[in-house]
């Protein structure tokens, strides 16, 4: 693709961004407190770095295209959920954090009820904005209203595990939680258990989730050798 069309693209992108990032998004816009520099300074700087973002030419027109043709539809339809997600991750890709935030939060207004807004919004915070106990409150919305996706489960207890030492007991519930509301999926919370305690070092609880990995999988060839292999460390 000539750069002269990704820069005339970039151009209409940072446009509707100046509404966006001055006025916040849809439905929020009028209740911001952003104030615009000169606009000149905003376009300049925001071609700059987004040519500086380590995507392709073609990526880089790609998601700009894509961007600009959610919000003409966002402006027809405003409350569509699956548009503000898309589009907030669309400006994570821009690295426009604080764009891709309030549309989380828009589509987790729209749609309380559903998973996906808030586990970005956790994403977002664990990653961009080190706001770790924001991080936590979401995963949990996330996991209460979707508690089948396995991922998020993962990535509380390995927030629990990075950030939170005191927090390091919740792990096991948290698991366990997640074999109580999903049975047809218990391996995966009992193997993250496994591997959980093994690397604490507390080998009979990982011998135990073992067991129970195997009564599930009882051919399981991985599952025999790690129990192997934990009876071996408690006979030392």
């Amino acid at each position: 693709m000539k750069k002269s069309v990704i820069f005339a693209l970039i151009i209409v992108l940072v446009l509707a961004l100046a509404a966006a990032f001055f006025f916040v998004v849809l439905p929020q816009w009028q209740k911001s407190s952003y104030k615009p520099v000169t606009l000149s300074d905003y376009l300049n700087s925001k071609q700059a770095e987004y040519l500086a973002l380590d995507l392709s030419e073609g990526s880089l027109a790609k998601v700009i295209e894509q961007i600009l043709k959610i919000e003409a539809e966002l402006k027809i339809n405003p409350n569509d959920y699956q548009n503000w997600v898309q589009v907030g991750v669309l400006y994570q890709r821009l690295h426009e954090y604080d764009l891709a935030k309030k549309s989380f939060e828009v589509a987790a207004e729209i749609l309380p009820g559903e998973g996906l807004a808030f586990a970005n919004l956790a994403e977002l915070y664990v990653f961009n904005f080190k706001d770790f106990d924001q991080a936590v409150e979401n995963y949990k919305k996330a996991i209460a209203n979707d508690y089948w996706q396995v991922s998020w489960y993962r990535s509380l207890a390995d927030l629990y595990r990075s950030k939170f030492p005191d927090k390091i007991s919740e792990i096991e519930p948290l698991m366990l939680q997640g074999v109580e509301k999903n049975p047809g999926t218990a391996s995966d919370y009992y193997g993250y258990l496994l591997t959980f305690f093994w690397e604490q070092g507390e080998f009979q609880k990982a011998l135990d989730y073992g067991k129970k990995l195997l009564a599930l999988d009882p051919n399981n060839d991985k599952y025999q050798q790690a129990i192997k292999d934990l009876e071996a460390e408690l006979a030392k």
